[in-house]
């Protein structure tokens, strides 16, 4: 066994299994590979700035199921796009996905479904796996993943770049764009109170053309 092990690393990789599932689940509802990867993309980037700044800092699985969920967010648009959020939670934490655990699984549906914290402790209180602390990490990451979709609201991909900055007590977004950011401009600003709350202050946002 640790002879195959070693000469077929990738069939213990735990991780790739877990990607290979997503990606089917992904092609499943037939999201847009591109959109996936650019909210992945963005959320990445979201955290990579917190984790530099000391705001957030996540095991590598936790990191791993937060990329993931901003692949699949709001799948549950498939079905019907007024009931997203219940469908996305209840087709993911249901689905046979390998690679991780029921636990985890149900993690990863709290975060691709997040729409407010209502939701969030109602679907929480159906398996009663979470306490406060891992419900407050999880509430972060679905607001990261919820933010992530409103930089590509319109689905062109504008976003370049991104940055995070300490301002007086404060924060400072600045977002480099290519394109027309006019409907993430808007959403983005309807958003930010899900990032303020992981922040501890103002966000304020800032669109700089590239």
């Amino acid at each position: 066994m640790r002879i195959f092990g070693k000469e077929y690393p990738v069939a213990f990789n735990k991780y790739r299994v877990f990607e290979d599932s997503i990606e089917q689940l992904a092609n499943d509802f037939n999201l847009d590979p591109t959109d996936t990867e650019k909210r992945t993309e963005i959320v990445d980037r979201l955290y990579h700035e917190l984790e530099r700044l000391d705001i957030l800092s996540l095991s590598r699985t936790n990191k791993m199921i937060m990329k993931h969920a901003a692949g699949i967010y709001y799948l549950g648009d498939f079905i019907d796009r007024d009931a997203s959020s219940q469908h996305t939670y209840y087709l993911i934490s249901n689905s046979n996905i390998n690679g991780i655990g029921h636990r985890d699984r149900v993690r990863l549906a709290l975060i691709a479904s997040y729409k407010n914290k209502t939701l969030l402790d109602f679907y929480a209180k159906e398996t009663g796996w979470f306490n406060d602390e891992e419900l407050d990490e999880i509430q972060s990451l679905g607001s990261l993943v919820k933010f992530a979709n409103a930089l590509n609201i319109s689905n062109t991909e504008i976003v370049d770049n991104l940055q995070l900055f300490r301002v007086n007590g404060d924060f400072r977004l600045n977002i480099q764009y290519n394109g027309d950011p006019i409907a993430e401009e808007y959403h983005s600003v309807r958003q930010k109170k899900h990032i303020e709350k992981i922040l501890g202050g103002d966000l304020w946002i800032e669109f700089t053309e590239s």
